[in-house]
């Protein structure tokens, strides 16, 4: 079965992909800060796992990519969260 690790899973684009991949049979494993606000957004799926990743921290459960074949970054800042101030275009492109 083939795995995927999605960072950014919680956003608009990461929410429409990780329901598409479940409804093809596809295992994922969703990166989070939160896994109680990201079950928020998912129903229950038996293909559906959720891990804790901090960017701010850059520690993460380095098991999880021996058991993924495909990993997806969708992470980051959202480009419509905000004003685009220089600081927020800053935070975007970094």
């Amino acid at each position: 079965m083939e795995t995927v690790l999605i960072a950014g899973g919680t956003g608009l684009v990461g929410q429409a992909l990780t329901n598409q991949l479940l409804s093809q049979g596809v295992h994922v494993i969703l990166l989070t800060r939160s896994i109680s606000s990201a079950k928020k957004k998912f129903s229950e799926h038996p293909l559906l796992e959720y891990a804790v990743w901090d960017p701010a921290k850059k520690s993460i459960d380095q098991t999880l990519f021996s058991r993924v074949q495909h990993i997806v970054n969708l992470a980051g800042a959202g480009v419509a969260d905000k004003r685009w101030s220089d600081a927020r275009k800053k935070e975007i492109s970094e």
